[in-house]
């Protein structure tokens, strides 16, 4: 009996042993990925076109072109790309947009374009329309769309962009009464004669692309002085049940998925030979969507400008968008655990 006993044990032992290696290997294994990820590189940055000089970090529209020029994604891998980060399945087809577009709802206006809701889809998607001002705007609108995916590509980032821009010549005169009306003024006197030249042509076309809508209370995030942090501190604070939905899913996937974006906008921007992290640079921005839990890159156009942007993305600006993604996550964890403990009591 005790021989039997003794082999039981020995038996039993082995099997821990064989667990526990198991267990470290999977652990060794989960940390290299983690490592490949926040040192992730694109595929073709290891050719030295991908690297951008000092000097181009105010004008980086040339080197962006040339950048999409020698390494143009084809269409199968830009449309698998869209399709992992977007609803794009649903957008009405392109002769059904101008229609689609509800004048009513804008959800935001710059210098020159407008974001405006669907009127077939308001709370997930909506419509950039943009003025056409120059010929060739077209082609870095669908250069744009172009870097958007090959962003998500080589990163995994989240942008907004649901399907390349298409021209539509003779809008509708409500359309420019939006663009009239709600666009900011330019600060540059050429951009203001542009502007003022477009807006009393007689030939006027736009560019409409539809995009994904980030949740109301989304936070814009802007590398900017303390001041704003702690704006963005009170906004957090506001964060309620409804902010973050009935239907959430559970604490630690939100969680996941947002420190996950979080890496993945880390290892992009610290990413010495892309090319990409010089340009986005330049006036950093990113929403964070408490609905979804995601951070979604906006205003990529500021890759194809000319205007002498300043590089914001530091340490600091860093540190303080770790803290707002973690104070975030912290947010919703005490409002679902109390809106539970309502439900339960």
């Amino acid at each position: 009996m005790r021989r039997n006993n003794t082999k039981v044990f020995v038996v039993l032992s082995l099997l821990a042993l064989c667990s526990q290696l198991v267990f470290l290997w999977n652990d060794e294994a989960n940390r290299n990925l983690e490592a490949e990820t926040r040192n992730a590189k694109p595929a073709a940055c290891s050719i030295g076109n991908c690297v951008a000089n000092s000097s181009d970090i105010h004008d980086t529209s040339q080197t962006t072109r040339a950048w999409l020029t020698t390494h143009a994604t084809n269409n199968t891998t830009i449309a698998a790309a869209t399709e992992e980060t977007s609803v794009s399945d649903s957008i009405l087809p392109s002769d059904d947009w101008i229609e689609d577009i509800d004048h009513t709802s804008i959800t935001g206006c710059g210098t020159f374009k407008c974001a405006l809701k669907s009127k077939s889809n308001n709370a997930e998607q909506g419509y950039l329309v943009t003025p056409l001002l120059e010929r060739d705007e077209i082609q870095m609108h669908h250069d744009l769309f172009e870097m958007a995916n090959n962003l998500t590509q080589d990163f995994g980032i989240e942008h907004s962009l649901l399907s390349a821009p298409l021209e539509f010549k003779n809008a509708p005169g409500w359309l420019f009464e939006v663009l009239s009306n709600h666009t900011r003024k330019p600060t540059s006197d050429e951009i203001r004669e542009r502007k003022h030249s477009y807006m009393t042509s007689a030939n006027r076309s736009v560019l409409v692309q539809p995009i994904q809508l980030y949740s109301p209370q989304s936070l814009l995030f802007l590398c900017r002085k303390s001041k704003r942090s702690r704006k963005y501190l009170m906004k957090i604070k506001k964060f309620n049940a409804t902010t973050f939905g009935e239907n959430s899913s559970n604490i630690r996937n939100y969680a996941n998925r947002l420190r996950r974006d979080l890496s993945r906008t880390i290892a992009l921007m610290e990413n010495s030979t892309s090319h990409w992290s010089n340009c986005l640079s330049k006036d950093f921005q990113v929403v964070i969507d408490p609905l979804q839990g995601r951070l979604v890159h906006i205003d990529l156009d500021r890759c194809f400008g000319t205007n002498p942007m300043i590089p914001r993305w530091n340490s600091d600006c860093k540190n303080t968008l770790t803290d707002l993604v973690e104070k975030t996550i912290y947010k919703r964890q005490k409002v679902m655990r109390s809106s539970k403990a309502s439900t339960t009591g």
